[in-house]
């Protein structure tokens, strides 16, 4: 007689569930896909945002300036490319140290331990910010010819640098076959990684001091003088920033998480209008005008030739006495496409930084009546 045995069966699911496939993906995976898909699709909104208050903090900025000097350009040249590099000179460089400090500290109050080793990356990464400002905007327009090895030695070691040791301290870290090798890695410790990274750190410091060493005596007179506002503004809306971040991370404010938001945005919008102004004010005027900015201490006088039948619309204190289809030497203030805004030289081309000390006699003159503009002061003088 064969023999049955009865193997009991699991009781069904009283739900009704289907056990889910075991390639279903675990962790929330599709979350942080349908997350990534919707930023990239906010992205180009955050993108034109950003460009509208570049535009505008460079319009208000070139509007101050000109505001202070009695230079009223057409409403027609309101579009105007400059206007984007005068804002990216004014916010480019704060908003990315700024943007490196707040993440830092967030990873910090996340990470104590590990934030530590990443001290002096964050170092480097804040000074390679400060100098690509420095050489974009304060330097001289030949610094870079003149001094080209030590400026391409400064950004191997503030960039490539911090990379290299990263990679370093990984390798070494990795599992390693060579005894030599692995004796290497055991006398190397994490103290040790962060001390070369803290004496590279160093070394960038002392090549931006050789570099940039006529800047120094400029850039202190701009802090001196009323630049220490614009940085004190960025300041004060770095640390409100930290501080509300901190505070809607905190389940503590849940409540007021909308309350806090609208309040650091209206403060730090405030903060951030008076930060323009000081920069048109204290910092713009110290940018040399071949960088886009308002100093006209390097600029070279020039010549204008006018038109014979314009002759007429040109005032006599332009005209040089030996020629008068030519002028005297004068500086060029702005250039615009129907006006020519011209100032003698006759004083100290650095007082004009000082608002008090601008020329008082700025002459306009239609470009219908320039023929041509020569800056060769010999040339002109033996034609």
């Amino acid at each position: 007689m064969p023999l049955h045995i009865d193997v009991p069966l699991a009781p069904p699911d009283p739900a009704g569930a289907v056990s889910a496939p075991a390639s279903a993906p675990v962790g929330g995976g599709s979350k942080a896909g349908e997350s990534s898909a919707e930023w990239m699709k906010s992205l180009p909104y955050w993108f034109a945002v950003g460009g509208a208050l570049v535009y505008a903090t460079g319009f208000l900025v070139d509007f101050t300036f000109c505001s202070l000097r009695g230079i009223q350009e057409s409403t027609t040249t309101l579009l105007k490319a400059q206007y984007v590099y005068i804002g990216l000179l004014c916010l480019l460089f704060p908003a990315s140290c700024l943007t490196l400090i707040i993440n830092f500290l967030r990873f910090r109050r996340n990470e104590k331990t590990k934030a530590m080793a990443y001290t002096p990356s964050l170092c480097m990464l804040l000074l390679f910010a400060f100098d690509f400002y420095l050489l974009v905007a304060f330097s001289s327009v030949d610094l870079f010819s003149k001094r080209q090895i030590p400026i391409f030695a400064l950004f191997i070691c503030s960039m490539l640098g911090v990379m290299a040791l990263r990679k370093g301290e990984d390798w070494l870290g990795a599992p390693q076959r060579n005894r030599v090798i692995k004796f290497v890695a055991k006398r190397i410790t994490r103290v040790m990684w962060n001390r070369i990274r803290w004496g590279m750190f160093v070394v960038s410091c002392g090549i931006t001091v050789y570099v940039f060493w006529d800047l120094w005596g400029t850039l202190g007179d701009m802090i001196l003088k009323g630049g220490y506002l614009y940085v004190g503004f960025i300041g004060v809306i770095g640390l409100s920033a930290w501080m509300t971040e901190k505070n809607l991370s905190n389940e503590t404010y849940k409540s007021l998480r909308g309350v806090m938001l609208f309040m650091s945005v209206t403060t730090n919008a405030i903060f951030a209008y008076l930060a323009v102004i000081a920069f048109a004010y204290r910092v713009y005027v110290y940018i040399p005008v071949g960088r886009g900015g308002g100093d006209y201490t390097a600029e070279k006088p020039a010549i204008l030739w006018f038109d014979s039948t314009e002759l007429a619309s040109v005032p006599d204190c332009l005209r040089d006495p030996s020629d008068l289809h030519r002028s005297s030497p004068v500086i060029i203030i702005r250039d615009t496409p129907d006006w020519m805004y011209v100032a003698s030289p006759n004083s100290d081309l650095k007082a004009w930084r000082d608002p008090g000390q601008w020329p008082k006699n700025i002459v306009a003159i239609k470009q219908s009546a320039i023929i041509s503009v020569s800056r060769d002061l010999k040339q002109a003088a033996g034609t």
